[in-house]
């Protein structure tokens, strides 16, 4: 998880702007295949772009999110302050620095105020 000089990766928990590099689906141009695996998403919310960004590969995107969903919502194991704490490593060793962004920010909130 270090940098090239040896360092960890230094995070800031303001929100980063994420751009995909292919637009999100509409919905209304979504296959069945990719709104079926859309529906493995947990939201009750919209189905935000970074979904409709991963649901251009219906398939990847399903097995994708059922791991995710099995990691972070299962019943017992660890607390989810120490899930998020696990994906946000899972994100410095994928090198993706939203993820990561996203998961020490709701790593932080769980945690709340340290000394």
């Amino acid at each position: 998880m270090t940098n090239a000089n040896g360092a960890l990766p230094n995070i800031r928990l303001k929100p980063l702007k994420w751009t995909p590099h292919l637009p999100p689906l509409e919905m209304e141009d979504a296959t069945p295949a990719q709104l079926k695996a859309m529906q493995v998403t947990p939201s009750a919310k919209k189905v935000s772009p970074y979904v409709r960004t991963l649901a251009h590969d219906p398939e990847s995107y399903e097995a994708r999110t059922r791991l995710f969903n099995d990691i972070m919502y299962v019943e017992g194991g660890l607390q989810n302050v120490d899930r998020e704490l696990g994906a946000l490593s899972a994100s410095f060793v994928n090198g993706c620095m939203y993820c990561a962004n996203v998961h020490a920010r709701r790593q932080a909130s769980l945690a709340g105020p340290t000394a």
